[in-house]
């Protein structure tokens, strides 16, 4: 007769295999991120290193002005007064979304390939209803006659999107309403709105890094250490393995 195994040893051997499957996957996953080195050429020459990408990333974003700000930067206050801000905001609310939107150069928009196949009538969307971008109010404060620092007016155009990559006409003029109330800057909306942006970007920051901390630590962490140390990371929630 084949000598039957003991409880501890086929459940030790139970973690350990969790163990290593979980530490696999792990690692499989931070290769597809880009956080572990693969020595396996690529045909388009994308992967390599962590250093390599993140050079790459950098020399992109000092070519691309769009990097200009980052969301850290502006929840910081980085890179730019608070009085050079509320000077592009105070020259900015004078004038309204239909001239700021009027001012923007828009490229003409090309019909989608499913309208071209199946003949069907298209339209360009109504400049009124697109999307301004960081790039498009930088040219438009410059021909408002601004003449400040790049990073302030990221930051003023930041407070209109809530630290996304582009503004919505609606919500400009309701800004631009609250700042020049009354027909002066009105400084304490404006940071009102500041405030909101940054409070929006710190929740976006908290929410991905915490719960991608979290997941990690459930789904990869947890199995691993349970399995070589036998401590649980989670004692009151059940093992999902």
């Amino acid at each position: 007769m084949a000598p039957r195994s003991r409880p501890g040893q086929s459940q030790s051997g139970r973690r350990r295999v969790l163990s290593y499957v979980a530490l696999g996957l792990a690692v499989a996953l931070c290769q597809q991120l880009g956080f572990v080195y693969s020595s396996r050429p690529a045909a388009s020459g994308a992967r390599g290193s962590l250093r390599s990408s993140r050079l790459a990333r950098g020399a992109a974003g000092s070519a691309d002005p769009l990097n200009t700000l980052t969301s850290m930067d502006f929840l910081l206050g980085a890179k730019a007064s608070s009085e050079e801000v509320s000077d592009v905001a105070a020259r900015v609310s004078k004038s309204s979304s239909d001239e700021l939107w009027k001012l923007a150069s828009w490229k003409p928009q090309t019909p989608p390939s499913w309208a071209m196949n199946e003949n069907m009538k298209w339209t360009e969307v109504p400049i009124e209803e697109r999307y301004l971008d960081a790039k498009q109010f930088r040219a438009v404060a410059e021909k408002l006659g601004i003449q400040a620092n790049v990073a302030a007016v990221d930051s003023v155009f930041s407070c209109f999107t809530g630290g996304s990559g582009f503004a919505e006409k609606g919500k400009v003029d309701d800004a631009l309403q609250n700042w020049g109330a009354g027909g002066s800057f009105n400084s304490g909306a404006f940071e009102a709105s500041l405030l909101g942006a940054r409070v929006q970007v710190f929740l976006a920051y908290g929410w991905l890094y915490g719960m991608s901390s979290f997941c990690g630590a459930f789904f990869f962490g947890r199995p691993i250490l349970f399995g070589i140390t036998g401590i649980d990371l989670f004692p009151s929630i059940r093992q999902w393995w």
